[in-house]
C-alpha cells in the first residue's frame, strides 16, 4: 500500500477541488487538486493493485487536506500482492522463496 499526502507548492498550475461529502470515491495514481475534503462520513479508497496504472497507489497533490472525523482514506490490503514461493512484485520485488 502507498498513499501519500503533498502540499502543493505557491505557483503551481490550479486544479479543481475535491470534496466527498457522505459518498464513496475510488481514487488511485496521481490526483492533483486545490483543496481536498472528505467530510459527512464520505471515505475514499484506493483501489486494489492489479497490475493495471493507477492502482494500489493514491498520491493526492493539493494546497490542503482536509478530512473529519468521520470520514476516511482507506488502502488497507491496496497494495502490492504477496506470492509464495514466487517472485513478488513491485519496486525490489526479489527472489522467490
Amino acid at each position: 500500500m502507498f498513499l501519500a499526502i503533498v502540499l502543493a507548492l505557491m505557483g503551481q498550475a490550479r486544479a479543481a477541488d475535491l470534496i466527498v461529502d457522505g459518498s464513496t470515491v475510488v481514487l488511485g495514481g496521481t490526483q492533483v487538486y486545490d483543496a481536498v475534503s472528505v467530510i459527512n462520513g464520505g471515505v475514499i479508497v484506493v483501489p486494489d493493485y492489479t497490475g493495471a496504472a493507477d492502482t494500489g497507489s493514491l498520491v493526492l497533490v493539493a494546497d490542503s487536506v482536509f478530512v473529519d472525523g468521520s470520514s476516511s482514506i482507506v488502502a488497507d490490503g491496496a497494495g502490492y500482492r504477496g506470492l509464495l514461493n514466487a517472485t513478488g512484485e513491485g519496486p525490489g520485488g526479489g527472489e522467490g522463496g
